[in-house]
């Protein structure tokens, strides 16, 4: 007995596949509602405009300084050219 798929069925699992990526397609396009993006910005934003700061970073990070195992972490001269 051979064991062959019929050009019905295999038309049949193509179009389920192909549709079944579409609506999971449309579904992520869509995203997050719009007001759970905001969440995050409207609390920045009232932290800023009572004083505080945009970013802070975390404790023990030294701008400058050295990284993990000693590394330097980089510094840039940030100051413009002499003319």
């Amino acid at each position: 007995m051979k064991k062959e798929l019929t050009p019905a069925l295999a038309w049949i699992a193509v179009v389920a596949v192909v549709v079944l990526v579409v609506v999971l397609g449309f579904k992520f396009m869509a995203g997050a509602p719009p007001d759970m993006d905001k969440k995050a910005a409207d609390t920045t934003m009232q932290k800023v405009q009572a004083g505080g700061k945009m970013y802070e970073p975390p404790p023990g990070a030294i701008p400058g300084g050295t990284g993990p195992g000693g590394r330097t972490s980089g510094s840039f001269n940030l100051q413009p050219p002499s003319r």
